[in-house]
């Protein structure tokens, strides 16, 4: 990031930030970021990560081209017609980390991400409330028409098209 330059950039990180580290370690697995660089990073309007802190995933998002909304027959309220005939279609840009399945040691991601969950009473397996989170967050963003791209270490082969599958709950919402 130092040879892009002061303005050169936007981004947004996002870290585990529930767990202080182990004294005896200097680094804490898990972690993303999204970064917007040269010519877009201008058109950056918001940035933001997963609101559990967990570090799943940062987002920025862009400011869309302006254009007129498609004004619906039905409808009669012309002054309500008039306010919406400018819309922005916005564009977030998601980088994401998906835990891998359990495994050995408490400072992998998926122990630290089910240690924060077990510290607020729920029983969540972290894969899986990855998913459930971050297709909620899509869809939040979609519902407010923004288009989304994910770009994601889903620790899972991602052309699977098992109903189960990253790629299919992805197409679940879209």
């Amino acid at each position: 990031m130092r040879q892009v330059g002061p303005k050169g950039y936007y981004l947004a990180t996002a870290h585990n930030e529930n767990r202080a580290r182990p004294i005896a370690s200097c680094s804490q697995y898990g972690g993303c970021v999204a970064t917007v660089l040269n010519s877009v990073a201008h058109q950056a309007k918001s940035c933001g990560r997963d609101p559990s802190k967990l570090g799943r995933w940062a987002y920025v998002r862009l400011c869309g081209k302006k254009f007129d909304m498609p004004s619906s027959d039905n409808q009669v309220n012309e002054a309500a017609d008039a306010s919406r005939s400018r819309f922005s279609k916005d564009l977030v840009v998601i980088s994401a980390y998906r835990p891998n399945p359990s495994g050995k040691g408490k400072s992998t991601v998926w122990a630290q991400h089910r240690s924060f969950f077990r510290s607020q009473g729920r029983q969540r397996d972290p894969r899986e409330a990855f998913m459930v989170d971050l297709l909620r967050a899509i869809t939040q963003w979609r519902d407010k028409g923004c288009e989304v791209i994910v770009g994601v270490d889903a620790n899972e082969d991602v052309s699977s098209y098992q109903d189960s599958s990253f790629r299919q709950r992805l197409c679940s919402i879209g």
